[in-house]
């Protein structure tokens, strides 16, 4: 039986281990609502006030990624299924095929699952892969930033968003 090869989504001839700031957005699976205690924007909270268990799990692990990577996350979001995050790269004496990002990432996603599981959430928590944009110039760092940090109040109209909640 032949199998189709699934293309990446990196971009081709690309090192990923090279310094430079990233713009990462991880999924759940499926885009299930897992991390705020109500999806729905009813009233204006901050995101931090709007985390359910599993996205505090998920807000601590981004919040410790440097302190496993040489890596520092500048803005990031806990959103109801997805993670945004503008991760820099400055000094990296760690060399691997795939590249710091996609190590980055896997780590982020095998401690938050690993969290959950340990609390009897069996579901499969994440999406493969992962959406990455190279940040070329500092409007592009700028757009992204205010796009993370409005986010929570667009949410609605964002393109992750499902109305048929749950």
């Amino acid at each position: 039986m032949e199998f189709t090869r699934r293309k990446s989504p990196r971009l081709k001839g690309f090192d990923y281990n090279t310094p430079g700031i990233y713009f990462i957005t991880i999924c759940t699976y499926k885009m299930r609502m897992l991390f705020w205690e109500e999806p729905m924007c009813v009233k204006p909270l901050p995101v931090a006030d709007r985390l359910n268990f599993a996205g505090k799990i998920a807000d601590d692990a981004v919040r410790n990624l440097s302190n496993m990577f040489p890596v520092i996350i500048d803005k990031y979001v806990v959103m109801p299924n997805h993670i945004h995050m503008l991760i820099r790269i400055e000094n990296n004496n760690i060399k691997t095929k795939t590249g710091l990002m996609s190590r980055v990432v896997g780590c982020l996603k095998m401690r938050i699952s690993k969290k959950l599981h340990d609390l009897n959430v069996e579901d499969i928590i994440w999406q493969r892969s992962f959406h990455d944009h190279i940040i070329r110039n500092e409007e592009e760092y700028e757009r992204i930033w205010d796009y993370i940090q409005n986010n929570p109040c667009k949410w609605e109209h964002d393109c992750f968003f499902k109305r048929n909640y749950p």
